[in-house]
């Protein structure tokens, strides 16, 4: 093995750090589903109840709601608040409103 292996710095381009760094950005955007629209009306009707004992599982109309990740899934994108009963919050009044 010889010895004079050196290690070399990347040559310097002249320009700032903030200049030489991409930035990466990203936009998440997830698109409601028929579905989700239409637990967001039953909420917006007043419709809607949470399932005691079974996590956040929405009752529309006296029915289990055959999607049980549909209440967990708005509750968590804040679209709706769960508690005894479902309501929506401002961002899913103006989500349902523009839709």
């Amino acid at each position: 093995m010889s010895g004079n292996h050196r290690m070399t710095a990347p040559k310097h381009t002249g320009r700032r750090l903030s200049e030489r760094v991409a930035t990466m950005t990203t936009t998440i955007s997830t698109q409601l589903s028929n579905r989700d629209r239409a637990v967001l009306r039953a909420v917006a009707e007043g419709r809607c109840t949470v399932a005691r004992g079974c996590g956040s599982t929405l009752v529309i109309d006296g029915f289990c709601c055959s999607d049980q990740f549909v209440g967990p899934r708005l509750a968590s994108a804040g679209l709706i608040a769960v508690g005894d009963s479902a309501r929506l919050t401002p961002s899913g009044l103006a989500l349902l409103q523009a839709a």
